[in-house]
């Protein structure tokens, strides 16, 4: 794929955190000419979304934004944590290329489920992190006892 972007969890809506070959201005235009079905689909579903053949399969070609920008390809695949939502990773292409392939879509798939693992352990490190100062430190704690040993 020729460009895309990483949507992740900020709140109570989502935020694209970074991209390759779209700049913010492209992505905020109300002609985007990527997928957002396709980003909705595999957040709803949840499932990888992967289409070779735009005018293949029944929904695509029915996007407007697709069609107008002469997609070829596309492949989002959703980050989750459990049943939760945590964003989606959006790819696609205008060039003709060989197709994404059944083991592509599985190492996307497995790649997708360790950055979702690594997102939300850094997630719940942040917020452990950020209790820091209302945690004791554990030599205050053996110092009020008398106890200077570690």
């Amino acid at each position: 794929c020729e460009r895309g972007f990483v949507l992740l969890r900020d709140g109570d809506g989502f935020a694209v955190r970074a991209s390759v070959s779209l700049e913010p201005a492209q992505l905020r235009a109300r002609d985007f000419s990527g997928s957002v079905g396709a980003v909705r689909r595999a957040l709803d579903a949840p499932r990888s979304v992967i289409a070779n053949a735009i005018g293949g399969d029944a929904w695509l070609p029915a996007r407007a934004s697709v069609v107008a920008g002469g997609l070829s390809a596309l492949v989002c695949l959703p980050l989750f944590e459990g049943e939760s939502a945590l964003g989606a990773i959006y790819a696609d292409r205008t060039r003709a290329a060989a197709p994404i392939t059944r083991l592509d879509q599985e190492l996307l798939e497995a790649f997708a489920e360790r950055a979702a693992l690594w997102i939300a352990a850094r997630r719940a490190s942040e917020l452990l992190g950020a209790r820091d100062d209302a945690a004791p430190d554990w030599s205050a704690i053996l110092a009020v006892h008398g106890d200077a040993r570690p």
